[in-house]
């Protein structure tokens, strides 16, 4: 049950990635009444708009990059299970 409105809480329900129906439906109603959250998510809805309209993607350059370095590296499992390890190829 959510008592107070985060940052946080509200940008996940902009994005509609709060799985329990009656926290959505708690949240859904605080916004309506409370006029300072509604015009947050009002502008986070605004913001969210806007950068799914953008057509920013990175550079060849930049995935290129990343490529090459995910190829330069191979992860190893240690002996103790819990643990990871970088390996340079």
């Amino acid at each position: 049950m959510t008592k107070t409105l985060t940052p946080e809480k509200l940008v996940l329900f902009v994005y509609d990635e709060i799985s329990d129906p009656q926290e959505r439906d708690e949240i859904s109603t605080m916004v309506k009444v409370d006029n300072e959250a509604y015009a947050l998510v009002s502008e986070l809805a605004a913001m969210r708009d806007t950068i799914e309209r953008s057509d920013a993607s990175p550079s060849e350059n930049s995935i290129q990059s990343i490529l090459n370095y995910s190829r330069a590296l191979s992860v190893v499992h240690m002996k103790n299970h819990r643990t990871m390890g970088l390996v340079l190829n």
